[in-house]
């Protein structure tokens, strides 16, 4: 991955020594160039710098000073020692005590030059670290055991709003901005999903929410406990996707998938999730209904005076049942659900008041004076389960059937005898077709309110 070469100065050395040094085979990935040593203009920042000096050299400090770049290995050879000081030892890197066997001075060079080996392999692997978590959106941080960053990246650094330099060394509770009454005493106190990977000894996963340097931001993280050769964990590294932006655009989705965007009331998407949710209850009543001659006025005066009548019906729909769960399912067709035994009567008479009131509303008008509204009311049976949802909206659509062929603008219960009739209607068709096989099963074993529309609008016609 990388290439280095080896700038080695030797200053006073003999040339036997001189010799073996240039004698020995650079390590992988090294080249060796051998060179007196000079006042030096600044070396290529990917070479590195030897420095061998025998004390026979008359050189002064300012000249070594001059002559050694910043990070240099600085060597001295010297037959005594013992005359060195603390201050004079502190100058150099190693020291070569005079005589060196050519073997000797093979050993004492290999050493230096594994040692530089490794210096680099370390900086190239800090270095490709740092370019590689440094570009990523993701938060990533290393914590020591306890309980310290000892390395995050740039992501990190721009949530917590602080710079590598103030959030290596300390704790959670000072780099996550923890409010007073939240702080603990020992600002490295680990929190508890950490201490969860501690505990497992494993990748852990999860929803964390924390306080960025302007909100609070939800993050997904995962945690990693690090090990030490020989097993013992020894710290975590964890990387987080902030989750904040993403969540909150899902929500709105939700929303929008949720709420009919002309009426405001449920989806039929909604609807359906809502129906299953509450497959299991007990008491469960549903009211079907329909604008009668909707089409005619659709057709007659333009979608924005529909539209305005699928307003004004869901907006009264609500004010007149507040208890219900209301959902357009398309079209002109409306659903109100309701929990809890209700008496099918009383919210029959319910119903048949809301029927009246959009009559008289819709009559002030001689765009829609036309316009009423059918109904068809139902619910649960005793011990009704499992796919009772489906036989509700099945037998509200049977009841609402048998409004539109009794007048229009009127509301009924449901009755076992409509499923036989319903049969020999459908049959007494053009063509003697049982319409309902051409229907496509939008709500499972029953038939669908969209099938049941169509042949609705058929009847109409």
């Amino acid at each position: 991955m990388y290439s280095c070469e080896l700038i080695i100065n030797c200053c006073g050395l003999d040339d036997v020594s001189l010799s073996v040094l240039k004698g020995m085979s650079p390590l992988p990935r090294f080249i060796h160039r051998f060179q007196p040593l000079k006042p030096l203009g600044g070396l290529p920042r990917k070479d590195r710098q030897i420095v061998i000096l025998d004390e026979s050299a008359s050189l002064s400090e300012e000249d070594l000073r001059a002559s050694i770049e910043e990070g240099a290995k600085r060597i001295l050879c010297t037959s005594r020692p013992k005359n060195l000081s603390e201050k004079e030892l502190a100058l150099w890197d190693d020291v070569w005590i005079k005589p060196l066997s050519p073997a000797m001075l093979r050993f004492r060079f290999q050493h230096i030059l594994r040692e530089i080996q490794a210096e680099k392999a370390l900086w190239t692997a800090q270095n490709q670290l740092n370019q590689t978590i440094d570009p990523l959106p993701d938060l990533i941080w290393y914590k020591d055991l306890k309980g310290a960053y000892v390395k995050v990246n740039d992501a990190f650094c721009q949530l917590v709003g602080k710079t590598k330099e103030e959030v290596q060394g300390h704790g959670h509770y000072y780099v996550w901005r923890m409010p007073e009454g939240e702080c603990a005493k020992d600002e490295y106190a680990w929190p508890e999903t950490d201490k969860e990977v501690i505990r497992q000894g494993r990748t852990c996963v999860f929803d964390e929410e924390v306080r960025g340097q302007e909100d609070l931001r939800r993050l997904k993280t995962y945690k990693t406990p690090l090990f030490d050769e020989d097993g013992t964990i020894i710290g975590i590294v964890s990387v987080a996707r902030d989750m904040t932006k993403e969540l909150k655009f899902q929500q709105q989705i939700l929303e929008i998938a949720r709420q009919d965007a002309l009426t405001g009331l449920a989806s039929r998407w909604y609807f359906q999730n809502y129906m299953q949710a509450h497959q299991d209850e007990e008491h469960v009543a549903c009211v079907y209904l329909d604008l009668d001659h909707f089409k005619e006025v659709n057709d007659t005066w333009g979608h924005q005076t529909g539209d305005a009548a699928l307003a004004a019906t869901a907006e009264m729909m609500q004010h007149n049942f507040p208890d219900a769960f209301i959902a357009r399912l398309g079209g002109d067709e409306f659903m109100m659900v309701f929990l809890g035994d209700l008496s099918l009567e009383d919210l029959k008479g319910r119903v048949d008041q809301f029927i009246q009131d959009m009559a008289a509303y819709f009559h002030s008008s001689d765009r829609t004076k036309n316009l009423t509204v059918s109904g068809g009311i139902t619910k649960t049976t005793e011990n009704e389960t499992g796919s009772a949802i489906d036989h509700l909206i099945h037998r509200s659509d049977l009841a609402l059937y048998q409004a539109k062929h009794s007048g229009r603008a009127c509301c009924v219960i449901y009755d076992p005898s409509m499923e036989k009739e319903r049969r020999v209607s459908d049959k007494g068709a053009p063509g003697g077709v049982d319409r309902r096989k051409r229907l496509t099963p939008n709500w499972g074993t029953g038939c669908g309110p969209e099938g049941e529309r169509d042949r609705r609008r058929q009847d109409e016609r």
